[in-house]
């Protein structure tokens, strides 16, 4: 068992360590605001309550270059930018849904058919903007799918 002084010692010796890890974060941070500080024109500060924050102009050009990403993956690219298949499966559920609204499982089997997978007709039904409506059919609720407008 360890004597009382002793262990007063390691918990000075804790201390001390917790002590050198916040001066060296605080060194970096320190060293982080200069950076920006010589950075000068590059760098816009806002003040926020009684914090500074700075955004240097390499991040505002990261955050642009993430927008455009995501607008690309999300499906926000140009209709130019679709690929055959997805141009084919959008044709396909135009004219299947132009005599008028359908059961998406009738759409579903009819797309089967026709080779278009489901992940197609749900990339060609987001861009159509397909209206899912509910109808009352003799007590029975069911789905239908139509063109908008």
């Amino acid at each position: 068992m360890l004597s009382l002084s002793r262990r007063g010692c390691i918990a000075t010796w804790k201390l001390i360590a917790a002590k050198r890890q916040t001066w060296q974060r605080r060194r970096l941070s320190e060293a982080s605001h200069e950076r920006h500080r010589r950075a000068g024109s590059e760098s816009r500060a806002t003040s926020i309550g009684d914090i500074n924050y700075e955004k240097t102009a390499s991040s505002e050009a990261r955050k642009e270059a993430r927008r455009k990403s995501r607008a690309t993956e999300t499906g926000k690219a140009s209709p130019a930018a679709a690929s055959p298949k997805r141009e084919r499966a959008r044709q396909w559920l135009h004219g299947e849904l132009a005599q008028g609204p359908k059961e998406p499982q009738a759409v579903e089997t009819a797309a089967a058919k026709a080779r278009i997978d489901d992940v197609l007709l749900s990339q060609a039904r987001s861009d159509l903007g397909i209206v899912a409506s509910r109808v009352n059919t003799g007590g029975v609720h069911a789905v239908q799918w139509s063109l908008p407008g």
